[in-house]
């Protein structure tokens, strides 16, 4: 068939793929219906088909390379070498003074009152 845009075949399409989009999640509903009705006695049952459905399987996303030395010869190169030029541009810009020293101003803790349960009870719900 000859492709053209005409208005009346792209509704005649829509129209199709709306029909077959309806009818394959009726066939599925029907389908786990069926399953859980026939499993309502076997609750392992019931719990794979309800997980199946909550949690569909994800497909595997790792590559298909096989892994041979060099690869992993080429990965610690590349860290090693990252490694090496951090270390190094850390000595070249090394500050001189990295503490700073400065005195304590604040009041020192000379003894240590033990809070009874009720005030820390007070405490934690006040913080939440």
């Amino acid at each position: 068939m000859e492709k053209n845009n005409l208005e009346i075949h792209r509704q005649i399409y829509n129209k199709a793929r709306t029909t077959t989009n309806n009818l394959t999640a009726l066939a599925k509903r029907s389908f786990t219906k069926d399953c859980l009705l026939s499993n309502k006695h076997n609750p392992r049952e019931v719990y794979k088909i309800t997980n199946s459905l909550l949690k569909p399987t994800e497909a595997n996303i790792l590559p298909s390379v096989q892994i041979d030395a060099s690869l992993s010869d080429q990965f610690s190169e590349f860290f090693h070498d990252k490694v090496y030029t951090i270390r190094q541009d850390l000595s070249v810009n090394k500050p001189t003074n990295i503490f700073i020293e400065k005195k304590f101003e604040g009041r020192t803790l000379e003894n240590f009152c033990l809070a009874t349960e009720d005030e820390t009870r007070e405490k934690i719900q006040k913080s939440a």
